[in-house]
């Protein structure tokens, strides 16, 4: 699409279509799409709708596919600033589910299941609900950031999940270490542990090294 002129000429039968989010069986009939026709859409793919995604997702389909009998411009609606208002950000950007429970999400080693978040979004989990997500996909670790620990590394229930948090002191507010987590090539994690100084802006943070087998 970027190699595709501004100016768009057609010499066949061309269809001209309009969808604001609204993904119809017009839409998704192939056998309405010919050859010997043009397709053209006006911008305005998402927002108002409920299915801005997928008509959007749709229509690119339709493009890659028939790339010389789809053409799409581009619309008032084609910005991130009215995508907000108009409700393709709300339809993307989830502000609950598995989404926001992926990256918001906290260990919690004083409760059994879920919990209540300090942080007012999300949940918390418990030992139990991280080991049952572990069998049930099969993995040997989670790691994970987001929350500062003391040593700058910090493992959760028997050591399934680690979390690294890598700045040390920070925002100047805290007396933590900085972590980097290696892993080699027979999965052997060890971690480099940057201690906090009393003048971190200079980097003259110490470097120690522990191993950790997993």
């Amino acid at each position: 699409m970027v190699a595709t002129t501004n100016y768009f000429k057609s010499d066949n039968k061309i269809d001209i279509y309009d969808y604001y989010g609204r993904k119809t069986e017009q839409m998704e009939c192939k056998s309405l799409v010919k050859a010997e026709s043009n397709y053209l859409f006006l911008g305005d793919y998402v927002d108002r709708g409920k299915q801005s995604l997928e008509c959007i997702s749709l229509l690119l389909a339709y493009k890659i596919k028939y790339p010389n009998n789809f053409f799409l411009l581009r619309g008032n609606h084609e910005s991130a600033g009215i995508n907000r208002i108009y409700g393709f950000y709300d339809e993307y950007i989830p502000d609950q589910g598995l989404l926001c429970d992926l990256l918001w999400s906290d260990p919690d080693k004083t409760i059994t299941g879920w919990g209540e978040n300090d942080r007012g979004v999300s949940v918390t989990f418990g030992v139990d609900k991280l080991r049952s997500f572990i069998d049930s996909v099969n993995i040997d670790l989670i790691c994970r950031a987001h929350q500062v620990v003391e040593d700058g590394y910090e493992f959760f229930g028997d050591r399934d999940l680690v979390t690294i948090f890598s700045a040390p002191n920070y925002c100047g507010e805290f007396d933590n270490s900085g972590a980097i987590m290696n892993v080699d090539e027979k999965m052997c994690c060890s971690f480099q542990v940057l201690k906090p100084t009393a003048d971190s802006d200079k980097a003259r943070s110490k470097l120690s090294v522990s191993q950790s087998k997993k």
